[in-house]
């Protein structure tokens, strides 16, 4: 449910806002631990981290109405799920799971060292990668 909004999210207002969307929702979450599919809860939790996620003063409304609309429907579905086998494809199979210049992947609660190692990799080889998961989301 959650993967589908903040892939709205991200064609609306790109990766940087749904980013930091996506942040507001796993700490309501995780760490809070309210249900994701608390819909009043949730559009407030999302409305509020669009607003906090922009410096133009814009205010991004995600009303009750409209989530429910968006998360009733089918909209995007068929793109998380095929994001979904990708990431199974990749022997991703938990959390965390770092992606890295779509080729490098960093497994569980990997120390600073190997992070280190991966972005020195990517600057000797000196090519940028891209969004991995940017055409699976139809983004």
């Amino acid at each position: 449910m959650s993967h589908r909004l903040v892939r709205e999210i991200t064609r609306r207002y790109g990766y940087g806002i749904s980013e930091e969307v996506y942040t507001h929702i796993s700490k309501y979450h995780f760490v809070d631990g309210h249900a994701l599919n608390d819909l009043p809860r949730l559009a407030s939790v999302v409305s509020s981290a669009l607003v906090k996620a922009v410096d133009d003063g814009a205010t991004y409304e995600v009303t009750h109405s409209w989530l429910k609309e968006y998360l009733e429907g089918d909209e995007g579905m068929r793109e998380v799920e095929r994001t979904y086998d990708m990431v199974c494809d990749m022997g991703i199979n938990s959390i965390p799971n770092f992606v890295i210049n779509g080729e490098h992947i960093i497994r569980g609660a990997a120390g600073e060292e190997e992070f280190e190692k991966v972005f020195d990799e990517i600057i000797k080889e000196g090519k940028e990668g891209e969004f991995v998961f940017k055409k699976s989301m139809g983004i």
